[in-house]
């Protein structure tokens, strides 16, 4: 069985597969493809096995993409080859993703692929219609044709052309490139190789440790081999030893690697070329452990360890030959030894490349959670943009590299500005991830209308807002999240607001008492059955609105475990009402820090606080 891997996709998407895999120059993928039969009949596995023959046979994994054909697919643990199935919904997600795909298919819109309208004629036939059903059938529930253009070719132009023309459908072409679809193939390999990386280190860690282990036994003697770190002292201090104990007329040593013995050997003291030939060859023909030379003045010692061969070493004329024997057996007690010591350097050596080689990995790993940090980060509103007559100051600072909470505030249209501080559930990579999920969410909300005087877009209804992200949460099985969503029509100052499990709004009033807005406890995605409230407040000039994560209110120091506190984050709205905005935020986030001392906060800090001018300004 090699080490390749299988890519599976159905007829229709397989020159973008090949194309993907060409351009990453994937040496170790194979590139499979099954009849686009679109579920009927479903696909199975001993259909993909049939049609891909000795390619599917030498592939060590395959991961099978596709749409709901590929659902049922029943996978065979007892098989040589390894099936991980993927499924997209609908198949054109793996091309440009699900919300831009669903999004399409929301406007009526009937997706062609190249690969579709190279036979869109057979397909039509296939399906039983003529140019009047067909144009019939496509016309009662379609609106357009959208060529997903992911190879650029104008024959597939002309292509999709002919069918909107065939069928009666406006006809548009959209060009999506094979970037989304190299990026989830990059995914789905790189997750197993680095599931196979972690496995072989675990494995060449877990041997290491039992071979340290061994050679903690090692006799007193020994001590001094014990402590060398590269071959060559081991060599030296062995041949210090033989020396000690035999005081051979010359030593030949010959290694062995892999059961290979080494090109040449090393004597001392030194042999001419044929001298070195002729011990080469007698040492390397030594099958017995030990034995006495052929004169009958030496001996050889064949070190090993678990079987394999590390050294032969051949003592010629020794000191006393009668004490051949008790030789032998002095070296036999220290033999196992210096073939543990050898053995161990050698793993030692592969370690420490090994080594090298996952701190290159893991560097490239923090790069990559780095560079996903400053994606999330731009996320956040920009510093420099305004929102008059607000004004708006905001801190976030996730307890790791990426986080799960995020804000932001955006106009909406000259009177209305949307604002928003979400918490998703977990930390790091993951809540990222969601979080980023999330506020992509909410930014196609926001981008999904213009205010008219006939309908109210979604984005202005933070209550239906919130009812939307429950649903796709929901849909997609997310984990869930607190939120707050308003919109303030900055004409009256009225919010209206919906708080879904969020911490509570602080409103602070000119000169007056802090309200804390609490109405609102069902989170995101939490209970099939949430509802979610939508409320109203009144910002007047001179008065402060503060949302925050409870990352502020939950932060606790150690060792005391005491916790920062809702009562403490009142007062600071107290102590720093007469100050501007961005002082108000930076008092607020210095007193946080000053209370944490050298503790590190063990969740993300998101605070947003917006101003409606100074009392008595207009609005």
């Amino acid at each position: 069985m090699t080490d390749k891997i299988g890519i599976a996709v159905c007829s229709h998407f397989f020159h973008e597969l090949e194309e993907a895999i060409r351009i990453a120059a994937w040496d170790r993928v194979v590139p499979l493809r099954f009849p686009a039969l679109c579920g009927k009949p479903p696909l199975t596995l001993e259909k993909l096995k049939t049609v891909s023959g000795p390619r599917f046979d030498a592939c060590s994994f395959v991961h099978i993409l596709g749409g709901n054909c590929c659902r049922n697919i029943r996978t065979d643990p007892t098989t040589a080859t390894s099936v991980q199935v993927h499924v997209f919904n609908p198949c054109f997600s793996m091309f440009a993703g699900e919300t831009q795909i669903q999004s399409l298919c929301g406007e009526g819109a009937y997706l062609l692929t190249p690969g579709w309208l190279a036979v869109w004629r057979n397909q039509l036939r296939f399906d039983g219609f003529d140019r009047e059903s067909a144009r019939q059938f496509y016309g009662e529930c379609l609106k357009s044709a959208v060529f997903l253009e992911t190879i650029d070719s104008p024959q597939n132009e002309v292509l999709a052309r002919e069918f909107g023309e065939y069928v009666n459908l406006p006809f548009r072409t959209l060009k999506i490139g094979l970037e989304y679809f190299r990026l989830l193939l990059r995914c789905i390999i790189g997750e197993r190789e680095l599931s196979k990386a972690y496995r072989i280190s675990e494995a060449s860690l877990t041997d290491a440790r039992s071979r340290i282990a061994e050679y903690s036994m090692m006799s007193d003697i020994l001590s001094r081999l014990a402590r060398c770190h590269n071959e060559a002292d081991a060599v030296g201090s062995t041949l210090e030893l033989i020396q000690t104990l035999f005081a051979p007329g010359r030593v030949n040593y010959l290694k062995w690697v892999g059961g290979t013995p080494a090109s040449d050997v090393t004597s001392f003291p030194p042999l001419d070329e044929s001298g070195r030939t002729a011990a080469r060859a007698r040492l390397a023909g030594y099958t017995a452990e030990y034995g006495k030379t052929e004169d009958g003045e030496g001996f050889f010692l064949r070190i090993s360890c678990r079987g394999e061969n590390m050294v032969t070493i051949e003592m010629q004329g020794v000191a006393f030959p009668d004490n051949i024997d008790r030789y032998m057996n002095a070296g036999l007690s220290f033999a196992p030894a210096v073939g543990l010591a050898l053995a161990n350097i050698r793993a030692y050596t592969e370690l420490e490349n090994q080594l090298m080689e996952n701190r290159s990995l893991l560097t490239t790993l923090q790069n990559d959670i780095d560079a996903a940090g400053k994606i999330q980060r731009a996320l956040l509103p920009s510093p420099d943009e305004r929102f008059p007559p607000l004004e708006v100051s905001w801190h976030f600072s996730p307890c790791s590299t990426v986080g799960g909470d995020l804000l932001n505030i955006v106009r909406l249209d000259k009177n209305h500005v949307a604002f928003y501080i979400f918490d998703v559930a977990g930390h790091g990579v993951q809540a990222a991830l969601n979080a980023v999920s999330l506020h992509e969410m909410i930014s196609s909300f926001l981008r999904g209308g213009t205010c008219d005087r006939t309908q109210t877009p979604e984005s202005y209804r933070p209550k239906r807002v919130a009812e939307l992200l429950h649903e796709q949460f929901l849909a997609r099985k997310l984990r869930y999240s607190t939120l707050t969503y308003a919109v303030i029509d900055c004409s009256t100052g009225i919010v209206k607001y919906v708080r879904a499990g969020h911490t509570p709004l602080l409103l602070k009033e000119a000169g007056g008492t802090l309200r804390i807005l609490t109405d609102g406890d069902s989170p995101i995605g939490m209970f099939p059955d949430g509802e979610f409230e939508e409320k109203e407040l009144l910002l007047e000039p001179g008065t402060r609105l503060a949302l925050y994560s409870d990352g502020i209110t939950e932060a606790m120091r150690f060792p005391s475990l005491e916790v920062y506190g809702e009562e403490r984050l009142y007062a600071m709205m107290y102590a720093t009402e007469k100050l501007g905005i961005d002082e108000c935020v930076s008092e607020i986030i210095r007193d946080l820090n000053l209370w944490l001392g050298e503790t590190k906060p063990r969740d993300d800090i998101s605070l947003l606080v917006i101003d409606m001018g100074k009392a008595g300004s207009a609005i």
